[in-house]
């Protein structure tokens, strides 16, 4: 009975790791200032993945400091509170952990470039002195 038992743990312990892998999505981050930029693409390649690509890449050439840190990375987007239902690509912009903005699905570019350039503007304010 004791040797069922720990026969057991070791399948307890790696369906609880399949079951963390499955809460995990790549993203692309980058932090302007106080802000976390959580960019959530299609598992595919398509049209609404570039706009969101072509829309950052554009801002990158104009901004390029706010994007430094720019990675790739796994992350758990359940840990985000308030995130709407994400349909097709999403940019998420995220302050003091908590969701102030969200793109999804299909947006023109300059909706995305007006949304990233408006966070990137309300960090530039804090800089300039008064």
């Amino acid at each position: 009975m004791k040797y069922k038992l720990l026969s057991l743990v070791p399948a307890i312990l790696i369906l609880m790791g399949c079951q963390n892998e499955k809460t995990l999505t790549e993203v692309i981050t980058f932090k302007p200032s106080d802000y976390e930029v959580i960019f959530i693409p299609n598992n595919y390649i398509d049209e609404t993945n570039q706009v969101y690509m072509d829309a950052m890449i554009d801002l990158k050439a104009e901004y390029p400091n706010e994007f430094e840190e720019a990675k790739k990375e796994a992350k758990n987007l359940t840990d985000l509170d308030s995130i709407d239902n994400i349909k097709g690509p999403s940019l998420i912009i995220v302050k003091n952990d908590t969701p102030i903005a969200q793109l999804s699905g299909e947006k023109a570019k300059k909706d995305i470039m007006e949304q990233l350039e408006f966070t990137f503007g309300e960090n530039q304010k804090k800089d300039v002195p008064n």
